[in-house]
């Protein structure tokens, strides 16, 4: 794998899709998980950081680019034969360090044999995801990374609607944007960066179907 070459986030205007955001301060634990497990909040992605409470409801186009891009790496896995378990946007949450969020799709590779069980993880005891997808329209994903590096996650991708980038945690302590994935070295991101316009505006079946050609015409030896 390329050595990481330091990049800053892209200082780019947000797209404005209809997401809808709220943040509120001064929100204990005990409110937040309550918040977190009632049946009204399924469908909002929640962030919280020591208080601080994010609330996301995702507009359709954001979750189409979310549901394709991890369409794309079920491809990959799949004719790639992978150890690769898809838990969606479950809630990881640790009250001893006052943190927990709620990714657009997340994945265990590495530690996918361990988590071979039908239970709720403890994530006390039970390791992170080891990759997490966050799809971002508003410039909110730089507040998500201290969260995300208080549980020692891996790698994050982050697709703003116009680029696809994956950050990799340093030993050291932050994250470093690098030029390809630990967990998929051989996979060309511009691949699915390009094709993710046409898989929220066109046929999905016929881009997926394009895309798993691609995977076997170039990463199968």
């Amino acid at each position: 794998m390329p050595a990481p070459a330091e990049q800053p986030l892209v200082e780019q205007a947000p797209i404005d899709l209809g997401d809808s955001v709220v943040t509120l301060d001064d929100i204990g634990w005990d409110l937040y998980v309550k918040l977190c497990d009632a049946s009204e909040s399924r469908h909002v992605r929640m962030y919280y950081d020591d208080g601080v409470l994010e609330m996301m409801s995702p507009s359709r186009l954001h979750e189409r680019w979310a549901r394709m891009t991890a369409r794309f790496l079920d491809v990959v896995a799949e004719e790639l034969d992978l150890n690769f378990q898809s838990c969606g946007s479950m809630t990881v949450r640790r009250k001893d360090r006052r943190k927990g969020f709620e990714p657009d799709n997340c994945y265990y590779l590495t530690h996918e044999p361990q988590l071979r069980v039908c239970r709720e993880l403890d994530f006390e005891v039970d390791p992170p995801p080891d990759l997490a997808i966050e799809v971002d329209l508003q410039r909110r994903f730089e507040s998500k990374l201290p969260i995300y590096e208080a549980f020692k996650v891996p790698e994050l991708w982050n697709y703003d609607g116009r680029a696809l980038r994956v950050y990799q945690l340093q030993s050291s302590g932050g994250y470093l944007q690098v030029e390809s994935s630990h967990y998929f070295p051989v996979l060309a991101l511009s691949e699915i960066e390009r094709r993710l316009p046409d898989a929220v505006t066109g046929r999905e079946t016929t881009v997926l179907r394009d895309f798993r050609a691609w995977v076997r015409a170039n990463l199968i030896h």
